[in-house]
Formats: structure tokens, sequence, C-alpha cells
């Protein structure tokens, strides 16, 4: 059970505890998922993502922060979503959590192992676990006004998230193939829904599946 006699954190530190994780995943995107995204010639965002953003009151606070006025005023001809540009997406922070979540084939295709897809996947849902910050509730939809009601379960969720993300940057920092699995099974240990179906058939390809992390 919480404190109830320490304060709760502030909406502001608990949003630049939000954005901070937002660059921390952004920061190791590449190496996880390397260049499978730019090879891919199929469309997977979703024009409707955008507007979730601007409708949610978190998102808007940081991007608003992160780049200024234009981020509810940004139009382009693009019709498939304003944040993206020649280059991709333009968003490091304020991104809908589907958008990192969102783990198609090719990206499970192109894990080499066993330890790093279930990295890949582990890194791809942190800010959506984050969101969920109780049952039935999403940060994502509270009014501004109610930011601080919920200030010790954004905090809860927050302190998961950065513990999470804190195993992704050992795992990205190690060449070891032992360390790696070792690292790879916390994950699955912390968070066992990260395997998701799909991931359970590419596991058991690479012959890792029910060899380790069912033991």
């Amino acid at each position: 059970m919480p404190d109830t006699n320490t304060p709760s954190p502030s909406v502001a530190d608990l949003q630049e505890r939000y954005t901070a994780l937002e660059r921390r995943i952004h920061a190791l995107w590449p190496a996880h998922f390397r260049d499978a995204c730019s090879r891919c010639t199929r469309i997977c965002c979703r024009p409707h993502m955008f507007e979730d953003i601007l409708n949610s009151d978190w998102l808007c606070d940081i991007g608003e922060s992160a780049y200024g006025p234009w981020w509810k005023t940004r139009t382009q001809a693009n019709t498939l979503c304003p944040a993206l540009d020649e280059d991709g997406c333009i968003l490091a922070v304020g991104k809908h959590p589907f958008c990192r979540y969102f783990s198609c084939d090719m990206l499970l295709d192109a894990s080499p192992d066993g330890p790093t897809l279930i990295a890949d996947l582990f890194l791809s849902g942190i800010l959506t676990q984050v969101c969920r910050i109780k049952k039935g509730t999403s940060l994502l939809q509270i009014p501004r006004q109610d930011f601080a009601r919920y200030a010790r379960d954004i905090d809860a969720a927050l302190v998961r998230g950065e513990t999470e993300i804190r195993l992704c940057e050992a795992f990205s920092r190690t060449a070891d193939p032992n360390d790696r699995e070792r690292l790879a099974l916390r994950m699955v240990a912390f968070r066992p829904a990260a395997i998701t179906p799909s991931a359970t058939a590419q596991l058991a390809k690479r012959g890792f599946f029910s060899a380790e992390i069912n033991r």
C-alpha cells in the first residue's frame, strides 16, 4: 500500500518523467528494430492515431512542451498522418503508445534470436503498460483537471515503466549471449503478457521458447 502521508508527486514532475521515459525508448528503437521499418513498403500508420493524440490531454501537454504551438495545428498534404514526413514520423515523444506497440510480422522476423525478440516486444509495450494506470482507466483518457487525482496511480505506473526500460538498456549494453538470455528471461518474468501468440511461434522457430522460458 502506498504511504498516504507522502505528498503526491506533482503533475509537472509526472509528465517530465513520462517524457524522459519516451525519450529513452526512442533512443533504443534503432538498435532494436534496425532498418526493418525503413525497408518496409507497407503502410502501418493509422490516420486516426494523430487525432487520438490531439484528443488526449496528457499527450497534448507533452507534445506542446516538446514541440511548441504547432502541435495542435500541424496540417500537411499527407492524408495518412500529419506527423509523417518524407523521413518518417517526426515525433520522438508524445506518440500514441500503439505507434510503438505495433509489432508486425516483419519486425518479428527481423529479430535475429530469441532473447532479442523478447527484448523487442518488451520495449515496444512499455508505454502501453504505463498508460493502463489501473483497471478500466487509461492515462490517455483522463481529463486534465483529474491528473492530480490520479497522481499516485500514474507514479506507480511510471515506476514500473522505468524498471522495464532499465532492463532494456542493460540488454542493449551487453553482447554476452548469457547475459542477454538472462535479461530476456527477467523481462518475461516481469511482464509475461509481452509474449504474444505471434511471438510464441517465432520463439519456437528459434528453439528458444520451450527450452528456456518454460523451464
